[in-house]
């Protein structure tokens, strides 16, 4: 098994925006092949609110070509063109990866 864990930081006023995605991500994750389940927890700190993303995949492939679709990379371009929303919308990311040893 293959777990990957997505941390993504914003200012709290942007909470929505961040629900958003991880109801948008977990839909697609748990109807992507190969992926056996998403979890999303949340952190509260001082100024930022923190998402984290964790789900679980049968092999490190099946994640990698759930994020390789087409939908997610044009995603990312568009996110490339514009990392600083005119309204202050922003997100810190960070990924780690692991292997189920038992």
């Amino acid at each position: 098994m293959f777990v990957m864990q997505a941390s993504f930081t914003t200012d709290t006023e942007f909470e929505d925006r961040l629900q958003q995605k991880a109801t948008k991500t977990k839909k697609e994750a748990l109807e992507a092949e190969g992926n056996i389940d998403f979890e999303c927890w949340r952190k509260y700190h001082k100024d930022e609110v923190e998402y984290v993303f964790v789900s679980k995949w049968k092999e490190q492939s099946d994640f990698k070509n759930w994020i390789s679709r087409d939908s997610h990379v044009q995603e990312h371009k568009e996110m490339q063109k514009n990392p600083e929303k005119e309204d202050g919308f922003h997100l810190k990311k960070k990924m780690r990866s692991y292997e189920v040893l038992f």
